[in-house]
């Protein structure tokens, strides 16, 4: 994933709740894919405060699998 800084509008900066909504997740469960597992979105850190870039938020969703229901498993690739 490519992460390049473009000029013109600045990218909208969510707060942790403000993303977990969007991606419809407690704020727990989004801290724990960003401290113990590595697997959530990216995120900026300014000075003590987390926040998530916007566009960083749109394109995590946009990964993901895509399932046709809950039981779908992903497939693997091994």
């Amino acid at each position: 994933m490519s992460h390049t800084i473009t000029s013109g509008t600045p990218a909208r900066l969510l707060t942790p709740k403000q993303a977990a909504e969007r991606l419809g997740l407690s704020t727990s469960t989004l801290a724990k894919k960003r401290c113990l597992s590595s697997t959530g979105p990216m995120f900026v850190r300014l000075g003590s405060v987390i926040r998530y870039r916007e566009d960083a938020i749109e394109e995590y969703i946009a990964a993901q699998p895509r399932r046709r229901s809950t039981s779908d498993r992903p497939s693997s690739s091994t």
